[in-house]
C-alpha cells in the first residue's frame, strides 16, 4: 500500500515534472512562419514548455497563431502557456496561463483547471506567486537583455538570494542562454527562460 503524499512534497514533485528550459515565443522578430519553423526545430531538440506571448497581434491573429503552436507542440507532449489570457488558453487547448506581474498582484485566486505561472521581479511578487500556489514562476531580469539593455538586473547573486528557501519552481530570465543553465541551477532555479537564444538552431 502506498503511503499518502505529504503536502510538503507537492512543490518538489511539481518541479520534477517541469523541464529545465522555458521557451518564450518571438514571432514579432522572426515572423509567423519563421517562428513556427524555429518552434519545430526547438521541439525536435527537446523543448517541452512554451510560453505563447505575442502582445502586438490582434486578438484574432493571436488566437490563430496560438492554435498552430498548440497543434505543433501536442505530438511532442510539450506544454503551452498563454500569456495573460486564461480564456484564450482554454479556447486553443493550451495547458496553462502565465500572468505578468501587474496581473499577478491583482489576483485573489488562481484558476484550478489550468497550469499557472507568473512573472516576478522582486520578493513581494515572488511571495504573491507562492501564496497563490502558482505552479512555477520566472524571476529576473538576471542579466542585461537585448530588449532592455539598461534595466536594473538581479545578477546571479541577487537571484540566489531571492531563491534561498523558496519552494516554488522558478526559471531565471533575462539574458539567458542554454549554457547558463548550470549557473542558474546552482542559484536554486529550476532552469532558464529564453526569448531569443532558444530559437537558434
Amino acid at each position: 500500500m502506498l503511503a499518502p503524499m505529504l503536502p510538503a512534497n507537492g512543490p518538489v514533485l511539481a518541479a520534477l515534472a517541469l523541464p529545465d528550459s522555458y521557451a518564450i515565443s518571438n514571432a514579432a522578430e522572426l515572423g509567423r512562419e519563421g517562428f513556427l519553423a524555429a518552434l519545430d526545430g526547438a521541439l525536435e531538440r527537446g523543448v517541452r514548455l512554451v510560453l505563447f506571448r505575442e502582445p502586438g497581434m490582434s486578438d484574432a491573429d493571436r488566437a490563430e497563431l496560438a492554435r498552430r503552436v498548440v497543434a505543433r507542440c501536442r505530438p511532442h507532449r510539450a506544454r503551452v502557456m498563454v500569456h495573460a489570457d486564461a480564456a484564450l488558453a482554454r479556447a486553443v487547448g493550451a495547458e496553462g496561463v502565465h500572468y505578468p506581474a501587474r496581473l499577478l498582484m491583482t489576483l485573489l485566486e488562481r484558476p484550478k483547471d489550468l497550469l499557472c505561472a507568473a512573472s516576478c521581479h522582486d520578493p513581494r511578487e515572488l511571495a504573491q506567486a507562492s501564496a497563490l500556489e502558482m505552479d512555477f514562476a520566472v524571476l529576473g531580469p538576471v542579466l542585461a537583455t537585448q530588449s532592455h539593455p539598461h534595466a536594473a538586473t538581479l545578477g546571479w547573486d541577487g537571484l540566489a538570494r531571492l531563491l534561498a528557501g523558496s519552494t516554488l519552481p522558478v526559471y531565471a530570465i533575462g539574458g539567458m542562454r542554454p549554457d547558463a543553465l548550470a549557473q542558474a541551477r546552482g542559484c536554486g532555479a529550476q532552469g532558464v527562460a529564453m526569448l531569443r537564444a532558444v530559437w537558434q538552431s
